[in-house]
């Protein structure tokens, strides 16, 4: 796997949800998110830095960045190194699959999706968090990303 941003920036990435611009965004995703969440096992494709499914007790992430499956690990999420669209894991075995935030990031998004479909349970969930691009936060990250390019 090729080495990126989310790998060799991790630490940098990870710790902009403790400050003070990212905490309260962080808080306020994790709390619509925790209540959705009521079946396990639990797998967030795109776990990253594992911010959300260390709050899922025995959860699992997938990622292509080791840097922040490192950090998945220490937070006690199941981390496993690869791509959505070729999810390592049995038919129908998970109880909720997370993407959160991810879409946006993978080549295939419908790849992904049909990837969470299979794996996960007959009673299960899928959950998909995302950020419009026209909505406030999408033009906030919008600003963000341009002021970052120059």
């Amino acid at each position: 796997m090729k080495t990126d941003a989310f790998s060799t920036r991790a630490l940098e990435y990870d710790s902009w949800y403790d400050g003070e611009e990212g905490r309260p965004l962080y808080q306020s995703e994790l709390e619509c998110l925790s209540p959705l969440v009521s079946h396990t096992p639990v797998l967030e494709v795109g776990v990253g830095t594992g911010r959300f499914a260390m709050h899922f007790s025995g959860s699992y992430g997938i990622d292509p960045a080791f840097g922040a499956l490192e950090m998945a690990k220490k937070r006690g999420v199941k981390s496993v190194q690869g791509l959505g669209e070729r999810l390592p894991f049995k038919d129908g075995v998970f109880g909720t699959v997370l993407i959160v935030l991810t879409l946006c990031f993978v080549k295939d998004p419908l790849e992904v999706l049909k990837e969470a479909e299979r794996v996960i349970r007959r009673d299960g969930e899928v959950i998909i968090c995302f950020i419009p691009v026209d909505s406030p936060w999408g033009r906030l990250y919008g600003e963000k990303k341009k002021k970052e390019a120059i």
